[in-house]
């Protein structure tokens, strides 16, 4: 049935049937139904829903969203989702979740193919990473699947992966693109494995990306110290962190290898850390530079709590898993340390990356050797760390002097 023509009471009633089906929490369904009424006061019940009645309504109740991160930003969060959700609702006929689909519903479905499908891409020989990415394209699919009560992937028709293309609409170009190309390959895999019967992958929409050639954010000396400076060293957390962000920006350190640090990654005797790239597969080897092992060694001796799991960094709550989320500690330190964010810039853990390879540059150490201390695969990769403007090369955090005597030495 087309949600197009329903009233707006009609609308609210089917959309919070739907937020139930979905097993959203009571106090969530609560605060949507309280705004949903204040908007139907507002509009009229019997007033078809258009995104520009919502927004008049959001804006004037609430206003534009406050930059402010404080109670009255997180109301207004609450009333623009809640008129969002009816604007998906009326356009496909399904709840899009800002957040990871529960996996309550759709899984007692779609578990087996999709364990069946990531041996078959594992085989394939395709990298973890874009098997993990795929699988999140997946998910969406699958809960988009059981909203629209299709039950057998058999079944599936051109209109069905047509109707699911279009609740992605409204992500950047990239996410579109690596969306559209992990969809393709799942519905090949279903053709070949003749469990669907046409070549639905064909009506797959193309998207083509250009990845942009930006100039890699550097941070200067003064700003990384301030923000190393800021972490308190007192306190199991601080500890933890400063070793991590040591890591990176000493070592160039990629945040997900930072996070799968193991123990027998570190050879205290040679010291040297010696590991397997995440991204790259290739073997790194990099000097343990003083202050960076005493940072470690203050963090394991007094900080770590007890754990039989073989990474060296966990999560100070209970129960002390792998720490996994570098880019919120890094955020986190950029506000205490009064940094702050840059609009114009990368904010994120590899900018510390960049900042190495600048200040590497800076002092004509050449690209082999800069792509070898930051586990590049190859030398065009390294270029594109290399074009950043000569005034924030002169103040990045590193001394390549230091690094390059104990890599050669």
């Amino acid at each position: 049935m087309s949600k197009q023509n329903l009233t707006l009471r009609e609308l609210t009633e089917e959309t919070e049937k739907t937020l139930k089906e979905l097993d959203y929490q009571k106090q969530t369904i609560y605060q949507y139904r309280s705004i949903w009424k204040q908007f139907l006061k507002h509009s009229g019940e019997s007033e078809i829903f258009t995104e520009a009645l919502g927004m008049k309504f959001l804006k004037e109740n609430y206003g534009e969203l406050s930059n402010q991160k404080d109670s009255k930003y997180r109301q207004q969060k609450c009333a623009y989702r809640s008129i969002r959700l009816l604007a998906d609702y009326q356009t496909h006929g399904v709840i899009l979740r800002s957040k990871s689909p529960s996996r309550k519903k759709w899984v007692e479905k779609y578990e087996k193919i999709l364990f069946e499908f990531k041996e078959y891409a594992a085989a394939k020989e395709l990298a973890e990473s874009s098997i993990h990415r795929i699988e999140q394209v997946l998910e969406k699919l699958f809960e988009y699947l059981h909203c629209r009560k299709i039950t057998d992937l058999s079944e599936l028709k051109i209109e069905d992966i047509d109707g699911f293309t279009k609740t992605l609409s409204g992500y950047a170009v990239k996410t579109l693109s690596v969306s559209m190309y992990s969809l393709k390959v799942f519905l090949k895999y279903l053709y070949e494995q003749k469990l669907t019967h046409e070549e639905l992958y064909k009506y797959v929409p193309k998207v083509r990306f250009v990845k942009r050639r930006n100039i890699p954010s550097t941070w200067t000396e003064a700003e990384t110290t301030k923000i190393l400076e800021s972490i308190d060293r007192g306190n199991p957390c601080g500890k933890r962190d400063y070793a991590i962000l040591l890591l990176i920006s000493r070592l160039g350190l990629r945040k997900s290898d930072v996070t799968n640090l193991k123990f027998n990654n570190i050879c205290w005797e040679k010291n040297v850390i010696e590991l397997t790239q995440k991204k790259t597969g290739q073997l790194l080897t990099l000097p343990l530079m003083e202050d960076v092992g005493n940072a470690i060694i203050d963090y394991l001796k007094n900080s770590r709590p007890v754990s039989d799991l073989p990474y060296v960094f966990l999560k100070q709550a209970y129960p002390f898993n792998q720490m996994t989320d570098v880019y919120l500690i890094l955020e986190k330190y950029l506000w205490f340390s009064g940094v702050g964010k840059k609009a114009d810039r990368q904010n994120g853990p590899h900018s510390l990356r960049h900042s190495l390879a600048g200040r590497l540059l800076e002092k004509d150490t050449s690209v082999e050797v800069i792509s070898s201390i930051l586990g590049h695969s190859n030398t065009n990769v390294t270029n594109e760390y290399l074009k950043i403007d000569l005034k924030s090369l002169a103040e990045c955090a590193l001394d390549p002097e230091e690094v390059l005597h104990s890599v050669f030495e």
